[in-house]
Parts: structure tokens; C-alpha cells; sequence
């Protein structure tokens, strides 16, 4: 969920005030439950990207971006149950666009 301890605004008590509002508050309860048991030193969920080789030349469409969650409201996340990657699925969030949100991107992005 890309919820983890840290020193910015988001906490993995903050994000559950949150929750209910996305009608996941019975999973997040329960993640939130191992996340904060003692057992539990932390939590970080790490993506690795770059384009690979048959590409000829540099990225040129669906480039590399990130966004500044700072600028992300609450009623731009959306839950979405993920299939594929996990037996069983595995849940995650997705993005619904707004204007106000702050993209960066690497363009022209090359296999070196």
C-alpha cells in the first residue's frame, strides 16, 4: 500500500483514519496489526525500472513517472485487487488522475 514508518505525513496510524472511507477498513485494521507488532521492524515495498533490450532507442511512450504524494487527495486512491504476481491476488491502490497532482518523469530514458 505504500504505507510505511517514515518522517513524512503519512504514518501507518494516520493512513487508517482514511480507510473506512475506502472500504477497506477491516484489511487495513489487520495490516495495521502486524505492522505495528513488536515482531516488526519495519515495512518497504521497492520497484526497479528501466527499459531492456530488443528496444532500438529511447523510451518514448509510457515514460518512467513518479508523483509527489503530497499532492494526492484521499479520493484519488483506489483499491485494486491485483492478479497475477501472488497466488490468490494481493491487494494494492491505483490513482485516479487530478489536475492538481505533481508528475515528474524521465524522458528519453535509455537501456544504460
Amino acid at each position: 500500500y505504500g504505507l510505511y514508518r517514515e518522517d513524512m505525513a503519512n504514518t501507518v496510524i494516520s493512513a487508517d483514519e482514511g480507510s473506512e472511507g475506502l472500504g477497506q477498513k477491516e484489511r487495513y485494521s489487520h495490516w495495521l496489526s502486524r505492522m505495528t507488532s513488536d515482531d516488526v521492524s519495519g515495512y518497504t515495498v521497492i520497484n526497479f525500472w528501466r527499459p531492456v533490450l530488443p528496444m532500438e532507442g529511447p523510451v518514448s511512450k509510457v515514460p518512467l513517472a513518479v508523483c509527489d504524494p503530497s499532492s494526492v487527495r484521499l479520493q484519488d486512491i483506489v483499491p485494486q485487487d491485483l492478479y497475477g504476481f501472488v497466488p490468490g491476488g494481493q491487494h494494492t491502490v491505483g490513482l485516479k488522475f487530478h489536475p492538481d497532482q505533481r508528475w515528474y518523469f524521465y524522458p528519453q530514458m535509455t537501456k544504460d
